[in-house]
C-alpha cells in the first residue's frame, strides 16, 4: 500500500512539473530576446569588454562570444523562479557553543560555504557560476580565466609558469593581472542581474560569490606565481621569523590555555591555517580563516568564566602560537591575495575580516613577534 501511494504521488508530481514547465516555456517564448542570448545582458557585456580592449584577454573573450549565443540557458535563466536546494551535510560551519568572547565581537562569524549552502538564492548563483556547465555565465567565467592565464603563462607538464617577458617587470605584471580580475568581477556584477528572470533584487554577497568563481583554479595559481616573484623578501622574512619564534613560548599562559584540551582545538587551528595555503578558491580561504578563528576561540574558552572577554593581546598571542607550529611558508602570498581580492563587505563588516586583520598585523610586524608572547 505504502509503495503504491508513493508511486502514484511521484507520477502526479512529475505531471505537475511538466505542466508548469510548459506554461513557463509558453510565457518565456514571448519575452523578447529571452530564449536567445541576444538580450540586454549580452549587449552590456560586449560594451564593457570593449572598454578593456587594451587587454589581450578582453579581445580574446570578445572573439569567443559568438559561440555562446544560443538557446541553452532557458533552465538557468528562470531558475530563481522556483529553485530549492538541500543543505549539504558536509559543509564547514562554525561551532558557537563554549567559545571565548573576543573584545571585538565575532558572534556572527561564519564560513563562506555555510553562508552559500543555507541561502537558496546564493547557492543557485554560486552553482551557475562554478559548476553549471550548461549555463552561459559559467562558460564566460571559464573563458575569462583561460584567456587571462594563457596570456601570462606557459604550461610545462602539469605546471603553469609565468612567461619570461612578464618577469622583467613583475610589479607591472602583477598590477595588470590584479586589475584585469577586478575589472571582470565588476563586469559580471553588472550583467548578472540582466541575465536572470526574477533574480532577487537584494541578493546578498553577490560580490563574494562572483570572486570565488573567478579567483580559483589556475587564476589563483597565477596570482600565487606573481606574488612569489614580487614578495620574495617578505616571504623570507616570514620564514626566518618562524624559525626565530620557535623557542620563545614554552612558559606562556596562553599556550597553556591552547593545550588544555589535549591540543584538540589547537591542532585543528594549526590544520585550518595550513588549509589557507591549500585552498583552491578565495571562498575556501575564507572558510579556513573562519575555522581558524573558531578553533582558537574554542581553545581559549574558560568554563569557569564563560562571559570573560579575551583581550586583543591574548588573541594575537594565540594566533602567533598557531603560526609558530604550522608549516605554511606561502602564507604571506595567500594573505596578500585576500587583502587584494576579498570584497569590502567581507573584509570590513563580516567577522571573518577580523581574522584577516590579525594575520596581516602579525605578518607586518615580524620583528616584534617576541614582544607579542605573553609570559
Amino acid at each position: 500500500m505504502g509503495q503504491h501511494g508513493s508511486k502514484t504521488y511521484s507520477i502526479n508530481e512529475a505531471d505537475y512539473f511538466k505542466k508548469v514547465r510548459t506554461q513557463h516555456l509558453d510565457h518565456f517564448s514571448k519575452v523578447n530576446g529571452f530564449l536567445e542570448n541576444t538580450s540586454e545582458w549580452i549587449y552590456l557585456l560586449k560594451q564593457e569588454l570593449k572598454k578593456n580592449t587594451n587587454c589581450r584577454w578582453s579581445k580574446n573573450l570578445l572573439k569567443k562570444l559568438k559561440s555562446i549565443e544560443n538557446f541553452k540557458d532557458l533552465s538557468s535563466k528562470m531558475a530563481f523562479a522556483w529553485s530549492k536546494f538541500d543543505i549539504s551535510p558536509n559543509v564547514s560551519r562554525i561551532q558557537s557553543v563554549n567559545v571565548c568572547k573576543w573584545k571585538e565581537s565575532i558572534a556572527n562569524l561564519q564560513t563562506f560555504s555555510y553562508e552559500i549552502e543555507t541561502d537558496p538564492c546564493k547557492k543557485s548563483l554560486h552553482k551557475f557560476l562554478t559548476t553549471q556547465t550548461d549555463c552561459t555565465l559559467h562558460t564566460l567565467v571559464c573563458m575569462f580565466k583561460k584567456c587571462l592565464v594563457d596570456v601570462y603563462t606557459k604550461t610545462t607538464g602539469r605546471k603553469i609558469l609565468l612567461k619570461s617577458k612578464y618577469l622583467t617587470n613583475i610589479a607591472k605584471t602583477s598590477i595588470e593581472i590584479d586589475t584585469s580580475i577586478l575589472n571582470f568581477c565588476s563586469i559580471m556584477e553588472k550583467i548578472i542581474p540582466k541575465f536572470f528572470l526574477d533574480i532577487p533584487e537584494m541578493i546578498q554577497d553577490m560580490q563574494s560569490i562572483i570572486r570565488d568563481s573567478i579567483i580559483s583554479g589556475n587564476v589563483l595559481k597565477l596570482l600565487i606565481l606573481t606574488r612569489k616573484e614580487l614578495e620574495k623578501e617578505k616571504q623570507n622574512e616570514y620564514i626566518q621569523g618562524l624559525q626565530t619564534i620557535g623557542d620563545l613560548h614554552s612558559d606562556s599562559p596562553v599556550l597553556g590555555q591552547l593545550e588544555k584540551d589535549n591540543n584538540s582545538n589547537y591542532k585543528k587551528a594549526i590544520k585550518s591555517l595550513g588549509e589557507i595555503t591549500q585552498s583552491n578558491s578565495i571562498g575556501q580561504m575564507h572558510d579556513a580563516i573562519a575555522m581558524l578563528m573558531n578553533h582558537i576561540s574554542l581553545s581559549l574558552y574558560n568554563p569557569e568564566n564563560p562571559d570573560a572577554l579575551a583581550e586583543d593581546d591574548t588573541i594575537i598571542s594565540a594566533f602567533l602560537f598557531v603560526l609558530a607550529r604550522s608549516s605554511t611558508p606561502d602564507l604571506p602570498l595567500y594573505l596578500s591575495i585576500l587583502e587584494t581580492f576579498m570584497d569590502k563587505t567581507t573584509l570590513t563588516i563580516k567577522d571573518v575580516g577580523k581574522g584577516v586583520v590579525k594575520l596581516s598585523f602579525l605578518l607586518n610586524n615580524i620583528p616584534e613577534w617576541g614582544t607579542f608572547i605573553q609570559v
